[in-house]
């Protein structure tokens, strides 16, 4: 069966296995493509670290499924490998949160405007969602609990957001370009 091990970075490649081929040979087969060291490579698959000793089986890796990889770095300059990638998922998911929610948070490095920021922010919503989230809100409820709903609902996108990762942003992106065409 055919699978894709995707570096974080974007790049691609696809191996050839079999169910009862170990993460160990996976990794061996990714070192000899991808050119990075055994000890370096960190697989996932579905969101699960895979174990060296266990079969691609016992993930339910089938064939054409994607296996994320990541590369370890050990923090020493000049140990012989290139990095591959840049940041973790987590911070990728992290960095596209915090650029999908900027319009309706203001972050500052000083710490007396961020919060006049933040107060400006919570009394006038930017993003049309939440102008109308805060009309709808304000017609049932008085106007500090609306912001206060407004607030809580903002916490947990930024929460939300925070917790997805590269797989998830790519899968949401390709159904929205498969509806729009």
């Amino acid at each position: 069966m055919k699978v894709y091990v995707k570096v974080l970075n974007g790049a691609s490649i696809s191996l050839t296995v079999t169910e009862n081929t170990t993460v160990a040979e996976l990794k061996k087969l990714v070192s000899q493509e991808l050119d990075v060291p055994i000890n370096k490579q960190r697989l996932v698959f579905k969101g699960k670290p895979l174990q060296d000793d266990q079969m691609l089986k016992s993930y339910d890796v089938i064939t054409e499924s994607r296996i994320m990889l990541t590369i370890k770095n050990d923090g020493q300059p000049g140990n012989g490998t290139k990095p591959l990638i840049n940041q973790t998922s987590r911070q990728a998911a992290q960095s596209f949160a915090e650029k999908r929610t900027s319009s309706s948070f203001s972050f500052s490095s000083s710490s007396s405007s961020s919060s006049s920021s933040a107060n400006q922010t919570q009394q006038q919503p930017q993003t049309p969602f939440q102008q109308q989230l805060k009309s709808i809100l304000l017609k049932h409820f008085s106007i500090v609990d609306s912001a206060r709903i407004l607030e809580q609902y903002n916490k947990n996108w930024n929460i939300a957001m925070s917790g997805l990762t590269l797989d998830n942003i790519e899968k949401t992106a390709r159904l929205n370009l498969a509806r729009a065409s």
